[in-house]
């Protein structure tokens, strides 16, 4: 009897599912760590070149005037008038808002294809993306689930795949573009399910544990829908074998791209 056998795939030894999450959990905040960190320079440095010119200002007014044209109480109240002036208000004002503003939902609904076994063909299918992004953070976090499955091949195998995940998303806005672009990180694990349809019939399936990276970009970034496109690429903890009365006749890699379109959905 030609029975359906799904098993793991000899591969070499390497780093599992959860150093590679780690590694890229610490990239994500580093890269975090060091926008912020450029965020807050380049605030300090426009804060000091604002104060250098009210000095210039000031001493400019005092090299002008005689001694006793204006009283220190006088003197005061006009640098005091200098400062509000030069002061960046649009800038502390779009910190404020920014600061007080709320964590908004993102609905991100997509068609999902790529490569399915090794026998030749494409999965097809859809991917569903749950995250909540404050404007004031570029890291948030995101949830997801996909479901894809190949038409059947000329072995006679039917495959699925489903799976979630979850991580992080490292964000950014180009606004002039008013354009968003992501970078994903997740932890997931997926089911693999093979039915033979030739007679004998049979079936199997598995969960395989492992790290997905991705990036999308969506347009427009203002309002409340956008389109999204984007990528993933997917690392398995190793690659499964599909064998049939003992004879290997097919394989899931482990490692597998696929590519999204679809629409993202800003929830206040």
């Amino acid at each position: 009897m030609a029975r359906l056998d799904i098993d793991y795939a000899a591969a070499k030894p390497r780093a599992g599912a959860l150093g590679w999450l780690l590694l890229l959990l610490g990239v994500a905040t580093l890269g975090s760590v060091l926008a912020y960190g450029w965020r807050l320079s380049d605030e300090l440095v426009r804060t000091e070149r604002a104060s250098a010119q009210v000095e210039r200002q000031i001493d400019g007014r005092r090299a002008s005037r005689t001694p006793t044209r204006f009283s220190p109480e006088e003197m005061k109240r006009a640098h005091a008038v200098i400062t509000r002036l030069t002061l960046p208000w649009e800038q502390i004002f779009g910190a404020i808002e920014q600061s007080d503003a709320r964590a908004i939902g993102l609905l991100a609904l997509a068609a999902l294809t790529g490569p399915g076994l090794s026998t030749g063909g494409w999965r097809f299918g859809g991917t569903a993306r749950a995250s909540l992004r404050h404007p004031s953070f570029v890291l948030w976090p995101t949830l997801s689930g996909w479901y894809t499955s190949q038409p059947i091949d000329d072995d006679g195998l039917a495959v699925s795949w489903f799976g979630v995940g979850a991580g992080l998303v490292l964000g950014r806005d180009w606004q002039a573009l008013d354009l968003s672009g992501r970078l994903r990180g997740e932890g997931m694990i997926e089911r693999l399910a093979i039915e033979q349809t030739r007679a004998p019939v049979d079936h199997g399936s598995r969960w395989v544990p492992g790290l997905k990276l991705g990036a999308d970009a969506t347009w427009p970034a203002s309002g409340p829908v956008g389109a999204i496109i984007g990528g993933d690429l997917d690392l398995y903890q190793n690659e499964t074998v599909v064998r049939v009365a003992g004879t290997d006749v097919a394989r899931a890699g482990a490692r597998n791209y696929s590519l999204l379109l679809g629409v993202e959905l800003r929830l206040p």
